[in-house]
């Protein structure tokens, strides 16, 4: 099992954006598979960051899924760390 964390920084500008975003990109990972669940934190201490974590299967079934790099997965079309 792989677990997969990443964290965003966010200014408040975008925030309801991020988060209207990562529903999106929820759908996608609910839709797959190779994706055994999948959360976002909000820091309470710093409102600018955001920590997404998901638990998929092995590497090797992601990469054939998805291609060998995280911004080929289907939820990185709504959220990526730009």
């Amino acid at each position: 099992m792989i677990v997969e964390y990443t964290r965003y920084k966010i200014e408040e500008g975008r925030r309801k954006s991020f988060e209207e975003n990562y529903q999106k990109a929820a759908n996608a990972l609910r839709a797959s598979s190779h994706c055994l669940a999948y959360e976002l934190s909000h820091c309470t201490e710093d409102l600018n960051y955001y920590t997404s974590g998901s638990n998929g299967i092995q590497k090797r079934d992601i990469q054939r899924a998805f291609g060998p790099a995280p911004n080929s997965r289907p939820s990185s079309r709504w959220c990526s760390p730009t």
